[in-house]
Parts: structure tokens; C-alpha cells; sequence
């Protein structure tokens, strides 16, 4: 099996969970595995029969989402610092709240913050192409699984990458209910499962993930998705002239209605798969959105499922 480092390795605790064991796929997410990208019903999956070839296969979870840059936190609290800030001025009475100023000084948005939330947004057509890809090519028939692996290996990889750390994950827990602790990265393993720092939602549910509560849930999944990825760009999905998706997608496919041609064309709009910019709008997607994407900074609204 393959090997997995956790943040164990660093020996000793630190401020934001520094040195316990906490698994770094937690935002982890699978693709919606119901018609046009809507969710699935474990009922309705339970109902299908096996290799049936016009059902989308079971999606497993991928975490090749989620990424760290030491940029991120520094971007979240000068963001964080601003808003609080403005709030604290509008309270004490000022007409007009001056923006950046803080206790400890005037913040200054650098280059290297807007470069930052750039490589972020740009980011996101990627999991908006895997969710096509689901639902239209990772079927359960033998035949079109073969045809989808070859033709996009990487789906597949990020999943069984996934998959070793879910398993080695429940293999740790496992022997240390078994044996008990016995080295101090043991004694932090119990730690951090007593202090609620392991969702086992996805350990639990290791053979049919789709089980797992988030993942027939549009909303716990674009949480997820933002959670464990940032983000921002020029156009949130590129510039592609003046007319909405839906235009393009009926014009080009020849079609009259999405019943005939699908809803891809609503991806990364109104919290549909996925967007870091929240419920943005057809016509909000074409706009640069940059005050969409301060505001999504200083009011983050991934907390609460």
C-alpha cells in the first residue's frame, strides 16, 4: 500500500493543528452521480442494477482539490482584519469608514495577494470539468469504465491516492483501538479523535462513499470544495464574448431545451459544481467580481453545513 504522511510527522503541537494527526483530505469531495449532475439518492443507487451502462458508476472522493499556500492565511486575516475593522468604525460613528486602516497600521494589498487569489480562481474549471466527466463517461459497465480510465487516467489516480490515505487513516485508528497507544504519535492519534479533529464520515464508508451524508448534499459539497481551495481571476470562467452559457450551449449542440442538451452550462453558477465565489450569477460570472470575491473572503460562509 501506498505510504501517507500526516501532519504527525512534525513531532510536537502547534498553533492550527500543527503536529496532530489530522488528515489532510478533510475537504475531500465526490461528484454529484445523478442525471445532469444532480445528486443521487442512496435509495435510487441501491436500486440500480449492477454494470447497468446507462448509470453513472459510484463516485468515490477525491482531495486533489485541496492545496496550501503559506500566502493564504496572511490573505484571510488582512481580509478578516479590514472587515472588522470597518464594522468597529461604522460603530464608533464614522460617516465615512476608511478601509485598511487597522490597530496595528494601514494594510496594503501587495501584487503578490492579487497573483495569489489569480492562481486560486483559475483553479476552479478544473473540478467543474471532472463533474462533466462523471456524469457523462465514468459509467458502471466494464466496456465504458475501460474507455473513460483511458481516457482520463488522472480522474482515476486522484481517487485511489484518496483512497490510501481514507485506508491508512482507518488502519491508525484501528491498531490503536486494538493495542492501545504506544508511542506518542499514538497518544496524539487518540488526542485528536477525543478532540473531534477526525471527521470519519469517509472512514466509515470506505466501500460506498456515497453513503456519506455530504455527498448527496449540493451545498455540504461546494462547501467543501471552497473550504479546501481559495479563490479568484480576471472573468471567473474565462471571457467568452457577450452571450450567457446557456446561448452558446443551445446554439452549438443544435437544441432547444436543456431536457435535450444537459445543464453544464450552469456549472459554477447559483452554488451549482463549483464555485469558490459562492451563489454567483450568469451575469455575475461574466463580470470580474473581484469586490464578489472580497466579500466572500471577509464573510465566509463555509463554516456551518
Amino acid at each position: 500500500m501506498k505510504t501517507v504522511t500526516f501532519q504527525a510527522k512534525d513531532k510536537k503541537l502547534g498553533a492550527g493543528g500543527k503536529g496532530l494527526p489530522i488528515p489532510k483530505n478533510a475537504n475531500q469531495i465526490a461528484m454529484a452521480a445523478g442525471p445532469d449532475a444532480t445528486e443521487r439518492a442512496n435509495e435510487t443507487l441501491a436500486e440500480t442494477r449492477l454494470r447497468d451502462p446507462s448509470a453513472v458508476d459510484e463516485q468515490f472522493p477525491t482531495a486533489a482539490h485541496i492545496e496550501s499556500d503559506p500566502r493564504d492565511p496572511m490573505l484571510a486575516l488582512k481580509a478578516e482584519l479590514v472587515e472588522d475593522n470597518l464594522k468597529a468604525q461604522e460603530k464608533a460613528g464614522s460617516d465615512k469608514p476608511l478601509p485598511g486602516v487597522t490597530p496595528f497600521g494601514v494594510l496594503q494589498a501587495k501584487d503578490s495577494d492579487f497573483q495569489r487569489l489569480i492562481e486560486i480562481r483559475e483553479r476552479e474549471l478544473e473540478k467543474q470539468f471532472e463533474q462533466w466527466f462523471a456524469t457523462n463517461f465514468d459509467r458502471m459497465d466494464p466496456t465504458h469504465k475501460a474507455m473513460a480510465r483511458q481516457l482520463f487516467g488522472k480522474f482515476y489516480n486522484d481517487r485511489l491516492n484518496n483512497l490510501d490515505t481514507n485506508l491508512e487513516t482507518t488502519k491508525r485508528i484501528a491498531r490503536l483501538k486494538i493495542t492501545g497507544p504506544q508511542t506518542k504519535e499514538d497518544l496524539y492519534l487518540m488526542y485528536a479523535m477525543e478532540a473531534g479533529l477526525i471527521d470519519t464520515d469517509y472512514l466509515d464508508n470506505i466501500l460506498h462513499p456515497e453513503r456519506v451524508e455530504r455527498n448527496q448534499q449540493e451545498e455540504a459539497r461546494q462547501k467543501n470544495y471552497r473550504r479546501g481551495m481559495f479563490n479568484p481571476k480576471r472573468f471567473v470562467r474565462g471571457d467568452w464574448g457577450l452571450k450567457d452559457r446557456m446561448v452558446n450551449a443551445k446554439n452549438i449542440t443544435g437544441r432547444n431545451s436543456e431536457e435535450q442538451f444537459g445543464n453544464t452550462f450552469r456549472f459554477g453558477t447559483e452554488g451549482k459544481p463549483f464555485t469558490v465565489q459562492g451563489n454567483v450569477s450568469a451575469a455575475e460570472e461574466k463580470q470580474t467580481n473581484f469586490r464578489k470575491t472580497l466579500s466572500m473572503l471577509e464573510n465566509d460562509d463555509t463554516v456551518e453545513l
